[in-house]
């Protein structure tokens, strides 16, 4: 599944804050998976990595209901 745009650092991971407060058209998630994610939000097109379980990215609005149907992903703020 791919998501978000060109919101990525060097290293191809987007680079959030764990303690970041949403912002009006953010949703923040946590990852309750085991190892490691990468997602790409539908409509953005920006990549999302969660790095290990208990990870939490700021996710831009648009891409909100396509992760919010993934089992391992849980939307916190």
């Amino acid at each position: 599944m791919s998501c978000c745009g060109g919101a990525r650092s060097q290293a191809g991971i987007l680079v959030t804050r764990p303690d970041a407060a949403a912002t009006p058209g953010t949703a923040i998630f946590e990852y309750i998976g085991r190892t490691a994610l990468s997602v790409v939000g539908r409509v953005s097109g920006i990549e999302y990595r969660f790095a290990q379980p208990g990870t939490r990215l700021t996710v831009d609005g648009r891409d909100r209901d396509s992760l919010d149907l993934l089992p391992m992903l849980k939307q916190v703020g």
